[in-house]
């Protein structure tokens, strides 16, 4: 029974929130203008889809944002730190309940070299906005990038539905793989092997 419940769970997350390539070649639901304040930034720029051999993401698929002052910064410049790269968007109700998850790693990690940053698949005439006003809410202090095309979600080979992460260790490496809601536990316990 446990079984059949985790699948149907998973088949929920699947359908509920899941970005389509249809939706994303529809440039009025995609164009933003470029932004960036605090922790909020647009993408400005992303890499090829990663290789299923290599998956250095440093080499492959680096992603671009800026900071408040306009500086350009991206996953590379994390060399030497562990990674916890999430995928989520505002309207999926799984990655709400992840969100606080998030914010609650980096609190208590971020002293062991430990990042985590989100890639919102936000779209609309008003993402920055909406992004920013759920940011607000919900209290995030980690970098959200906003990437409306869902780019960096195909370049890293996602498809079905959200959340999805990847860990990534201290060598650009990607060491696991998450697909649906995560608990802050199950996070650390992975980082734990490889801190």
């Amino acid at each position: 029974m446990n079984k059949l419940l985790s699948i149907g769970l998973l088949g929920c997350v699947i359908i509920s929130c899941a970005p389509t390539q249809t939706e994303n070649s529809d440039s009025q639901t995609i164009s933003i203008t470029p932004k960036y304040e605090n922790n909020i930034s647009t993408i400005f720029g992303s890499g090829s889809a990663i290789t299923k051999d290599a998956q250095n993401i440093y080499q492959e698929s680096d992603i671009v944002w800026k900071d408040s002052l306009g500086n350009k910064h991206s996953l590379a410049e994390l060399n030497g730190k562990i990674v916890l790269l999430n995928f989520w968007a505002t309207w999926c109700t799984y990655c709400d309940k992840e969100m606080s998850d998030l914010q609650l790693l980096q609190d208590s990690m971020g002293k062991s070299d430990v990042v985590v940053i989100g890639v919102s698949l936000d779209r609309g005439n008003t993402i920055y906005d909406n992004v920013k006003t759920y940011v607000e809410f919900r209290k995030v202090k980690f970098q959200i990038v906003i990437d409306p095309p869902a780019t960096t979600y195909f370049n890293y080979l996602c498809s079905g539905g959200l959340p999805w992460s990847f860990l990534i260790d201290r060598d650009g490496y990607i060491v696991r793989k998450y697909v649906g809601q995560q608990t802050k536990e199950q996070f650390i316990d992975d980082i734990n092997t490889i801190l």
